[in-house]
């Protein structure tokens, strides 16, 4: 008997089955949130951080992601730089040493995603600010095989990504047809530009 007179079980009477539930219950909130969810980031290192934070087995359950960056450099200065020495290291399209916009970030994140197994959709959008690359379009061929060149040695590691019936759309908002090589991927070039997140703005949102 209780302080209230009534009459209480010192025993368990669910028969211990409730935790499991809890579990189950839980172990079904992970699956729909990281397999029905599209993960979306502004940037690249903030990907590569959410990867470091989160546990293996549940992020390589993530089925849909969106990443967008915008380079604030510009692009005909690489180019020229790129001109001057053929086989000058991808940096020249990058304007930091520093996360979110330098190369290492660049190519870590494309190791870590071609290792996503579960991965179906996968959106990238690339901006480059104060771009004058559209001028360079008017140049001769020679100068439009160089950008070729440059343009291949910058999407090299997406090629990486060959994860099975993957949905893989990259966006530029710089022109042309230069990028020519087989890829796993599909470039979608929009000259009047894109909406960007902000930067700052990490989520994920509902599909």
């Amino acid at each position: 008997m209780n302080d209230a007179g009534m009459w209480e079980s010192s025993e368990r009477t669910d028969g211990d089955v409730m935790n499991l539930l809890r579990t189950c219950r839980d172990i079904e909130c992970i699956d729909h949130v990281y397999m029905q969810n599209t993960f979306s980031f502004s940037d690249f290192f903030t990907f590569s951080v959410f990867h470091n934070v989160t546990l293996p087995n549940r992020f390589d359950r993530i089925q849909h992601l969106h990443i967008a960056q915008t380079y604030k450099w510009d692009f005909d200065h690489a180019f020229q730089l790129g001109r001057q020495c053929t086989t000058c290291p991808v940096e020249h399209m990058f304007e930091y040493s520093w996360a979110p916009r330098d190369e290492y970030t660049w190519q870590t994140t494309w190791d870590i995603i071609a290792r996503m197994p579960s991965l179906k959709t996968l959106d990238v959008l690339l901006h480059w600010e104060d771009s004058h690359l559209h001028h360079s379009m008017q140049g001769t061929l020679s100068e439009q095989d160089e950008l070729n060149l440059l343009e291949q040695r910058f999407f090299a590691p997406m090629a990486n990504v060959r994860t099975a019936g993957l949905l893989f759309e990259v966006r530029v908002n710089w022109p042309g047809e230069f990028y020519s090589a087989p890829s796993p991927f599909k470039v979608v070039r929009n000259t009047t530009g894109f909406d960007i997140p902000d930067e700052g703005s990490r989520f994920v949102r509902a599909s």
